[in-house]
This record gives structure tokens, sequence and C-alpha cells, in this order.
């Protein structure tokens, strides 16, 4: 199933809850060393709760809302840490082994990447990726240098990134680290499969001034979204919904 990130990731912030108070601490170490790992990146994926490692590989990470969550932790060299937690139940001397990560990473062990691949394919990555409804204009890749593409053998194509991307939508204002996962092309159907991990960073904490602009912006494009349909489906409140449920093309 075609999907379009920045359209799913735009209604993040307008569909927060009210959050609480419980705090997760814990350190992160290399697995084969034993010694701590600082600046690892720390964060709840699809939230704006995260940090990074102190030099003693030390983290803490206030005002969690109450449930579980998937936790991932990642550092250059090192494989990445998914796990689903729920820091109510985690012990305060919570610890993170980090495993080194292989030189050749298996996706890509048959075949070495195309050095031509972004101007090749970039666009189309693009275009899948963020999208193509008027929103994705103000949506820009920041790091393109960072995603590796191959052309295999039965017509896919696939890419990855040794590092999280990072992308900003400046008329709804927010910034993401997406940590891509997987991504394949499929260039004679057309579908596309790709997962991955999420922080967002709320550009209105830098600039308060902008904050009633976003939050318009993001209220704007939440009516009349998918998303809102379902919640008003769900609800059995279509009827008082209709006039801002119109669908984006």
């Amino acid at each position: 199933m075609r999907k379009q990130f920045a359209g799913f990731v735009a209604l993040y912030f307008y569909c927060q809850g009210v959050f609480s108070q419980n705090i997760l601490q814990g350190r992160v170490i290399s697995e084969e060393t034993q010694k701590p790992l600082p600046s690892a990146s720390v964060y709840l994926n699809n939230t704006s709760l995260g940090t990074i490692t102190n030099e003693q590989g030390l983290f803490v990470i206030n005002k969690i809302p109450s449930g579980k969550f998937r936790l991932v932790v990642s550092c250059v060299g090192y494989e990445a840490y998914i796990s689903l937690i729920d820091p109510r139940v985690l012990s305060k001397d919570f610890m993170i082994a980090l495993k080194t990560k292989p030189q050749e990473l298996a996706g890509f062990s048959v075949a070495p990447p195309d050095p031509d691949g972004w101007k090749k394919w970039g666009k189309l990555f693009t275009d899948i990726f963020i999208g193509t409804t008027t929103n994705s204009n103000d949506c820009k890749l920041l790091n393109p240098e960072a995603i590796k593409f191959r052309l295999n053998a039965d017509n896919t194509l696939t890419a990855f990134a040794k590092e999280p991307l990072q992308i900003m939508n400046y008329k709804l204002g927010y910034g993401i680290k997406y940590k891509l996962e997987e991504f394949e092309y499929n260039l004679d159907s057309k579908l596309v499969n790709y997962s991955g991990y999420t922080f967002f960073k709320d550009m209105a904490v830098a600039h308060p001034n902008r904050t009633r602009r976003y939050e318009q912006a993001t209220l704007e494009d939440y009516n009349g979204s998918f998303l809102h349909f379902k919640r008003a489906f769900y609800a059995n409140n279509l009827d008082g919904n209709m006039k801002s449920i119109r669908f984006h093309n």
C-alpha cells in the first residue's frame, strides 16, 4: 500500500494527549567493552520525548504519559536498540547494551549501492516518502546525501540510510528525525513498503512567536484528513463533522 509520509506525520501535534509526569532514566553502554556510550540518541517513537546520553552514558526523559511506548536507542557504529517498554515498571538502574554494527549491511551484501543513486532515484524517493500534496512543498529533506540506493534484479528499488533522515516541515512547525529501517519500491507494480522510527521536534519551542500560526496550520491540515474521518466515524459523529471533512487530494 502506498503511503505518504508528510500527510501521516503532520497530524502528530494535533493528536497528542495530555502528558503526565512519568520519568524514564538509565544508562547506555557498549555490549563489547561494557563502557558508557556518550551522545547516543534515546527517544520514544512517534513522540517529541527524547534526549542524548551524557559522558557517563546516562539519560533522563521527563513528562512521559502513562502507557507503553517503543523505545529507540541509536549511536553511530552500533545497531539500534528497539523495545516496547512501560516506563512505570522499569528499574532506575535500567541498562541498555548496544551491539557493534557489522561493517557490511545485510541488505547490501550482494551488490554495492549505486554511486549515482540520488541523481537517478532522489525525486522518486522524495515523492513517495514525503508526498506530492500542496503541504509536501513545505516539507524538506535536509540530508539527502545520507540515502543510498540499489536497483535489484527483480526491478525493485531498495534504499537505506546510515544516519537518521532529517526532515523539516516549515508550514506546520516541526522537525523529524526518521530512522529508516527498510524501503522497497516495486517499479513494476508501483507498490512500496517502508518502515522506521520517528522523533519529533516542535519548532515552536525555539520560536514561540510562531506557535499560533503553527497550531492553526496543523488544525487546517487535520480537518479533512483521513484520520479526522476515522475518528468522527468511530465516535458516530459524522454528521457533526461533515462540514469540515473534505478530503485532501
